[in-house]
């Protein structure tokens, strides 16, 4: 899994010292679906009861399970930790997962390139092999 490493500007405090040193991993499809249902709040609508999930919510919650650490401080970081980051600060780590997001996109594209991956065609299929 690939990882990004970053210095914040003003970072968070354990005991008092500043942490800034940051490590952000690979978000997961796990990482979505558990953002996507702590999000989720049942709201009353004029069709009823309804589950609403918002967007920066979601965002910040997958952002806080991709940290690994920021210094000392491990990770994943809860909402409340996200929350204490300076907008500078909380800019420079989304900013840093979109990178690994395109990279992890771009290293995909490539791998199935290079495997000659494609539409299998009926010439190509195994003797025997209706499709």
């Amino acid at each position: 899994m690939a990882t990004i490493e970053t210095e914040l500007s003003t970072g968070l405090k354990l005991d008092g010292e500043p942490q800034r040193h940051a490590i952000l991993r690979d978000a997961t499809a796990g990482d979505i679906i558990e953002a996507n249902a702590e999000s989720e709040k049942l709201v009353a609508t004029p069709d009823g009861y309804q589950l609403l999930s918002s967007p920066t919510m979601v965002a910040a919650l997958v952002l806080g399970k991709q940290v690994k650490s920021i210094g000392e401080i491990p990770g994943p970081l809860s909402l409340r930790q996200i929350k204490m980051l300076t907008p500078e600060d909380y800019h420079l780590l989304q900013t840093d997962a979109q990178k690994l997001e395109v990279a992890s996109a771009e290293v995909a594209q490539r791998g199935r390139a290079d495997a000659g991956g494609g539409d299998v065609h009926q010439g190509d299929r195994p003797p025997g092999d209706a499709g």
